[in-house]
């Protein structure tokens, strides 16, 4: 019998490294918002940059989730992941999906996508991810 190693299929990999890092934005956007709800109505410019860090965090979890599982090529794995996430985000802006902050938090998530990748390759590992 053929021993099967899903994690070694890049198309695996990334779906679930994607996954894992819009996991990730979700309960950080959740536990934002409750924290919104809790200290009153901040500014609009904190607001963009808390999402600009929750979607740079969810980058770099999805990165490091990829790089850790493949071992190899982190820093290509790392930013194929933060573009996975910006086009996620590109077709969730359904009001004026051009607008110079998208651009911006895109180029955050492929900046720390690829460092997430990075440190994922470079994680000293107890146990083989296989």
């Amino acid at each position: 019998m053929r021993n099967v190693r899903p994690w070694k299929s890049k198309i695996f990999r990334h779906v679930v490294a994607l996954c894992e890092g819009l996991l990730c934005v979700l309960v950080g956007g959740l536990a934002l918002s409750g924290i919104i709800l809790l200290s009153g109505n901040p500014p609009a410019w904190v607001m963009v940059w808390l999402s600009h860090v929750l979607w740079s965090v969810g980058s770099f979890c999805a990165g490091r989730c990829s790089g850790m599982h493949g071992r190899h090529h982190g820093l290509t794995d790392g930013i194929l992941c933060g573009l996975l996430m910006g086009i996620v985000l590109f077709c969730g802006a359904v009001r004026n999906p051009l607008q110079g902050r998208l651009f911006v938090r895109l180029i955050l998530m492929l900046i720390c996508g690829g460092i997430g990748g990075i440190v994922g390759v470079n994680t000293k590992l107890k146990k083989s991810p296989d």
